[in-house]
């Protein structure tokens, strides 16, 4: 009896794949890290045919700075920079009377 290899979701290969780019580090690189050999990491990020066991989890959520719980939820949304307030312009200094004529 053999037991069927969970296969990753486009969700997750796409999260696993942000998650590194974000962290500057290549697959070659992150394989290492966890200890597996690049053929194997690849079947996780890029084909799918596997997923990480949890204490691979683990160690790639180190490395990437995150919890175990951002690897199936969305990255929040990239923060947008406040816009800057636009300068107002130069109050008009109101035109000098005009001197009335003597009388």
């Amino acid at each position: 009896m053999t037991l069927a290899k969970k296969k990753t979701t486009p969700a997750f290969r796409a999260r696993l794949r942000q998650l590194r780019d974000a962290v500057g580090i290549s697959q070659v690189r992150t394989a290492k890290i966890v200890g597996v050999h690049i053929a194997t990491y690849m079947r996780w990020e890029r084909l799918g045919e596997t997923e990480p066991t949890f204490s691979q989890l683990c160690v790639l959520a180190d490395t990437f700075g995150v919890t175990l719980n951002d690897f199936v939820t969305e990255a929040p949304p990239a923060e947008t920079p406040e816009p800057e307030p636009v300068a107002k312009a130069p109050k008009k200094k109101p035109a000098p009377k005009k001197a009335k004529g003597k009388k």
